[in-house]
């Protein structure tokens, strides 16, 4: 028998996982759906606080992406580094559930109020996939037993599915969306209209499906030794025209250019090749234009939001200088002929 004061959970867990499934795993809408879970997994486990933290991008740090705590501010969120702090880093360095009895005597437990006496946490997993961690924190000691242990495993299964579920009905869209955008240049390629106008909506097709900032298309000037900028799609007003040159051995664009490779950096604050042409840039993707073994040229893309590329967003990036490869081709033999 539990002692006196110490709960544990009484309502129907089959239910509960039922209402789970036909409420919210239907529902792809993320900011509804894991404030709900949090709000049933506080309310099952009487607990004062809980958290979800979902893995950064960079894949090395927890973020607060969901609070419920009667302890602190739901304004207040934290960073938690994975392998270096905390009761949620430890979990998520070893995708491993674990109960603190009391946080006082233990040193994982990062204070973040003077009335928590107990923790527990439990990772968010994808198959071998970490995708955050499951929190949960009381003002009375030895509060999360077995039991509880149990329901938040449960709990932090259907939050990896729903996570799973939005992830690829994203990714499906935006693959929806690129077959929109290739089909749409393949319409006005070769000669439908002017060379111009087609590397100009090339550049604004990748500046609005990425959500990014700067977009252009380079053409190679070999007599010059430098790329031309031919298009650009920007946010904002810049100091950039038409016809400005990067030399070729300078930049991340002129990198791919001489590679005849994909340059993609996640942090261009960390790189030495980085030109600063466009104001606050966090992120950049180089994708040389090739027409067999000759480099035409660079399809640029910018983002002030770091790791703003994902490996599928290159592979499009790819795809769209392949499209825009013809059109670039008959434009510089153009030129060169003038």
């Amino acid at each position: 028998m539990p002692r006196r004061g110490k709960r544990e959970p009484r309502e129907d867990f089959t239910a509960v996982l039922v209402e789970l499934h036909q409420k919210w795993l239907s529902s792809l809408d993320l900011e509804r759906v894991l404030p709900e879970i949090a709000a049933v997994t506080q309310r099952l486990l009487c607990a004062d606080e809980v958290s979800l933290l979902l893995v950064d991008p960079n894949g090395k740090e927890l973020v607060e992406h969901v609070i419920l705590s009667h302890t602190r501010s739901a304004d207040e969120r934290y960073r938690i580094r994975i392998r270096a702090e905390g009761v949620t880093g430890w979990v998520a360095m070893r995708r491993t559930p674990l109960s603190i009895p009391d946080v006082r005597k233990d040193s994982r437990y990062v204070h973040t109020s003077d009335r928590i006496r107990s923790e527990a946490a439990v990772p968010v997993l994808a198959g071998d996939r970490l995708l955050g961690v499951l929190n949960a924190e009381s003002a009375r000691v030895r509060w999360f037993t077995p039991a509880k242990m149990r329901l938040m495993e449960l709990l932090a299964t259907q939050i990896a599915i729903a996570l799973v579920n939005a992830e690829s009905y994203d990714r499906e869209r935006r693959r929806g969306r690129q077959l929109l955008i290739l089909h749409h240049l393949s319409r006005i390629s070769y000669g439908a209209i002017p060379p111009v106008a087609f590397l100009r909506r090339a550049a604004d097709a990748v500046r609005r499906e990425f959500g990014c900032h700067y977009a252009a298309v380079f053409g190679a000037d070999h007599e010059r030794g430098a790329l031309a900028l031919l298009a650009q799609s920007s946010d904002r007003d810049l100091d950039l025209r038409l016809g400005d040159e990067i030399p070729f051995e300078k930049g991340l664009v002129g990198t791919a250019f001489r590679l005849g490779e994909t340059v993609s950096v996640r942090d261009v604050s960390r790189e030495l090749l980085y030109l600063a042409k466009v104001p606050d840039i966090r992120s950049e993707a180089c994708v040389p234009i090739r027409v067999g073994e000759r480099c035409l040229g660079v399809l640029d893309a910018q983002s002030r939001e770091g790791e703003a590329f994902t490996p599928d967003d290159v592979i499009f990036l790819e795809t769209m200088a392949r499209f825009v490869a013809p059109t670039l081709e008959s434009f510089l033999a153009s030129r060169r002929r003038e």
